[in-house]
């Protein structure tokens, strides 16, 4: 279930699903029809494949970041070059 808020909530409240005491499957087809027709949605595009190939491995590197600062932070060793001597400041 979700709650529409902000500009979009008008169109709910007067297609009357939203104070209705009884729903049914009628209204719930009729307010999914609708967001199309009034919120101007634009259609989706599958990535290509070089897209995908780049997400992945942007995602593999995160991880592997994460999973090096983890290591890191267990062992209780220090890094090279540690944050704590850099000056932001400069």
């Amino acid at each position: 279930m979700f709650v529409v808020v902000g500009r979009d909530s008008g169109f709910c409240s007067a297609a009357g699903a939203l104070s209705a005491k009884h729903k049914s499957d009628v209204i719930d087809a009729d307010m999914l029809s609708r967001p199309g027709e009034l919120l101007e949605l634009e259609p989706w595009r599958m990535p290509e494949p070089a897209q995908l190939a780049l997400r992945r491995v942007v995602q593999r590197r995160h991880r592997l970041v994460v999973d090096t600062n983890r290591v890191y932070r267990r062992s209780g060793v220090r890094l090279p070059g540690s944050y704590s001597t850099i000056s932001w400041s400069r």
